[in-house]
């Protein structure tokens, strides 16, 4: 796959900046533990984000399914990948089931429980580094700068309880830390 630069595309009239967390699309900051999915976890979050906002329902999808299940093609489980074969697998797929249905364990080399991932509650139609995080809200301002909330898979104990503030906007086309290279998102 080439990786292309993020866009919006036919968007009008955008607000300066959107705290999800303040839209009531955003769980509490999880902990992937040692298991390395946190590809699992920014596809996920993305995932109920944007479902929540097309149904007004927050429901948290299920991380271990994909640990468990998404092992047919080019993800790893714990051992990592990319969210573009996450994104790829929910459509597949025809979606996720829910967290409380099938929870997360932290573990690889369980086999696919076929019966709890069978009861699709969350689904996506498209999307397109070495770690994945999500954008929670895109247009602070902090003394003159343009900053954007992020939160991350590593538990409250990380960061600002969990989040990261990043600069927006700065002259690197791959955006601070990378985060630019690979954005990958679902859309309703």
């Amino acid at each position: 796959m080439k990786a292309t630069s993020f866009g919006y595309g036919n968007v009008t009239d955008a607000p300066p900046s959107v705290d999800w967390r303040e839209k009531g699309a955003v769980t509490p900051i999880k902990d992937q533990g040692k298991c390395g999915c946190c590809w699992e976890f920014s596809v996920v979050a993305a995932t109920e984000r944007v479902n929540q906002l097309r149904n007004g329902n927050l429901i948290p999808p299920s991380e271990q399914e994909l640990v468990d299940c998404d092992t047919a093609g080019q993800d790893h489980g714990c051992e990592g990948d990319l969210m573009e074969y996450a994104f790829q697998f929910i459509q597949h797929n025809k979606g996720l089931t829910t967290e409380t249905n099938y929870p997360y364990q932290g573990v690889d080399g369980t086999s696919c429980n076929t019966q709890k991932a069978a009861s699709q509650t969350v689904s996506i139609n498209d999307t397109n580094l070495d770690h994945g995080v999500t954008a929670v809200d895109t247009g602070l301002v902090v003394m003159g700068l343009s900053i954007g909330w992020v939160n991350n898979s590593w538990g409250t104990g990380w960061g600002e309880s969990g989040y990261v503030r990043m600069q927006r906007g700065i002259p690197a086309k791959e955006g601070l830390c990378g985060i630019a290279m690979e954005a990958s998102y679902p859309t309703a």
